[in-house]
């Protein structure tokens, strides 16, 4: 096919404008400034090479794309927050820091030294807020709030400085007893921070967390150790919490009694529980202990109408029967709890004495063998050494109409002391122990335990020396050694003492006055040492004994504790009131004279 001369000329012209404007947009994108570039102009004639406006009109050019912006910097990912703490201990000082989730802990264990204070070093990795921390201190209280020493991560485990902060105290040689730990701001909002603390005689308490405090306060407890946790929240890493505390101000004691025909009467912390001059018997109650961390129980006993003396009840268990009347009530304390609280307790006793006095850890208190009903009950826990007024304990467990003997049992403690005293339980009696210093350490146990069954513990010399062969000098070492030991063991010290073999002299009773003693010895002896017969041994008490009568026995033959298996019901069943050494010395009102030896009431 052939074109025209014009039709040709005409393609040629088009194609020669699109090939300008292809290579001017060209030179127009070459020539257009890079961002932030300064670019000068030349002025232009608008005019000058214009392109064919019919052209322009049917042809579509792309332009070219600029260059792009630079991007803005984006933050930097936050890291998790890391935390390190050093403790300073007694006789040792600062320690070196660990690190918080690894398992170690700032303080000791197993060495009996105090934790005086602690440091807490904070790695925040971008977030804002940190730690407070708080210590209960010996002497002082709880201190002033103390914050973290924020540190970049390469010095969390550097020596200690000027610019660490410190929580607690130093060169005072106080110990810290509590502490409270908790987050502030952005980290508070997004973390938890654990905690749990190795206490005196309590070992690691349950982990606590955020702001709740951790150890004892008001029992001079120590603190010796603490390991801290700090994690996301919801982490599955968390610790089960649970209490970590205990304040001597916070705990008490919560208990219940029945009124014949009706419900219980709920009451704590000395209010009365029960019914008062309305004719109506108490015949149950209960008790349980309010907020304790310490380990130990209440346990309580009740001497009820044709049953005497039940066993001790605990765990919120009912003492006493349905349908006979409570008469008396024996309430004590066991475990950790026993060594800083004592525990009182009274009854009302209508057509006696209305309210009795209190009676505490373990002594009876109400009546028996009068009939009398308890109609009401309060009980108060009270810390050692707090001052509180009692009064004058009127139980009338001891009746000075009947016939009374006191059993003593020498030579122990031993593995048998604690089968007699259960026999003297069941029978609701009490004896007297007499025993030598020696052997007191190795059964601490069974001495509290003769305490809270409301028998007497009195020395019987350290190592069972003849008094009469020794100076005055090393009698007072035979007797106050023994008083030592007992104390050393949570019993009290007796004023009363067994001189071995009875041996008696003018220097022995000299010794004994000078100190406030009194040597006890006997009227029957069953010749239980010498016998090794328990048929022989109860046939002598069957023979000798006589109302007032102090009978000698020793708990360390299991002959002698067969004995008893005879010996103590026969009493009962004759009509005698077994009776401790100072009960039937004292039951007519007379005072014991020191330096005076007692064979018999």
């Amino acid at each position: 096919m052939r074109i025209s001369i014009n039709k040709r000329s005409r393609v040629l012209s088009i194609f020669a404008v699109f090939v300008c404007v292809f290579f001017l947009g060209i030179k127009a994108a070459a020539s257009e400034p890079t961002a932030g570039a300064s670019v000068e102009t030349a002025p232009v004639n608008e005019t000058e090479n214009a392109p064919d406006t019919e052209a322009l009109q049917t042809t579509t050019v792309a332009p070219m794309t600029a260059t792009a912006p630079a991007p803005v910097s984006a933050p930097a990912p936050l890291a998790d927050p890391r935390l390190s703490y050093a403790g300073h201990v007694q006789n040792i000082g600062w320690q070196s820091f660990t690190e918080a989730n690894n398992g170690n802990f700032a303080g000791t264990t197993g060495r009996s030294l105090r934790l005086e204070a602690l440091i807490l070093r904070l790695y925040k990795g971008g977030y804002e807020g940190g730690i407070s921390v708080e210590t209960h201190v010996q002497n002082i209280g709880w201190q002033a709030a103390v914050s973290e020493t924020t540190v970049i991560a390469e010095n969390l485990f550097s020596g200690i400085n000027s610019s660490d902060k410190i929580a607690g105290t130093t060169g005072k040689s106080l110990r810290v007893e509590a502490v409270k730990i908790k987050l502030t701001g952005e980290i508070g909002d997004k973390f938890d921070i654990f905690y749990r603390v190795h206490v005196e005689n309590v070992g690691w308490t349950a982990w606590t967390s955020n702001g709740q405090a951790a150890g004892t306060e008001g029992i001079s407890y120590r603190m010796e150790g603490i390991e801290i946790k700090l994690l996301p929240k919801g982490s599955a890493n968390a610790p089960k919490t649970g209490n970590a505390f205990f304040a001597a101000s916070k705990v008490g004691i919560s208990y219940s009694a029945k009124p014949k025909g009706q419900d219980y009467k709920s009451a704590s912390n000395g209010a009365s529980a029960g019914t008062e001059n309305s004719g109506i018997q108490i015949e149950e109650f209960k008790m349980s202990p309010i907020g304790a961390l310490l380990s130990g129980n209440v346990e309580y006993s009740a001497h009820v109408q044709d049953i005497g003396w039940q066993g001790f009840k605990s765990a919120s268990n009912a003492a006493g029967a349905s349908g006979k009347r409570i008469e008396a009530i024996k309430i004590r304390l066991t475990g950790l709890i026993a060594n800083y609280f004592d525990i009182y307790y009274r009854v009302y006793v209508p057509g006696w004495k209305g309210w009795t006095g209190w009676a505490k850890n373990g002594n009876p208190a109400g009546t028996q063998a009068r009939s009398n009903r308890i109609e009401a009950i309060q009980v108060k826990l009270v810390t050692k050494g707090a001052s509180f007024n009692a009064g004058t304990n009127q139980f009338t467990g001891i009746d000075a109409s009947r016939p009374m003997v006191a059993l003593t049992f020498d030579d122990g403690p031993s593995p048998y002391t604690a089968k007699i005293l259960a026999l003297l339980e069941k029978y609701g009696g009490r004896a007297t122990f007499c025993q030598t210093g020696k052997c007191i350490p190795g059964y601490p146990s069974t001495e509290t335990a003769i305490i809270a069954q409301g028998s007497e513990i009195i020395g019987h010399s350290m190592d069972h020396s003849q008094l009469t062969k020794l100076s005055r000098e090393q009698i007072k070492y035979q007797l106050n050694g023994v008083n030592d030991r007992l104390k050393a063991v949570g019993v009290p010290a007796s004023k009363l003492f067994r001189p071995p073999y009875g041996a008696m002299n003018s220097t022995v009773l000299s010794v004994a006055k000078e100190l406030g003693m009194t040597p006890i010895l006997w009227s029957v002896d069953t010749r239980d040492w010498e016998s090794r017969n328990a048929t022989a041994v109860f046939n002598m008490v069957k023979k000798y004994t006589r109302n007032g009568s102090i009978i000698l026995c020793h708990d360390t033959h299991p002959t002698t504790l067969q004995a008893m298996e005879k010996v103590i019901p026969w009493l009962v069943s004759q009509g005698y009131q077994l009776v401790t050494v100072t009960e039937l010395l004292t039951v007519d009102g007379k005072a014991i004279q020191a330096g005076k030896a007692y064979y018999s009431r």
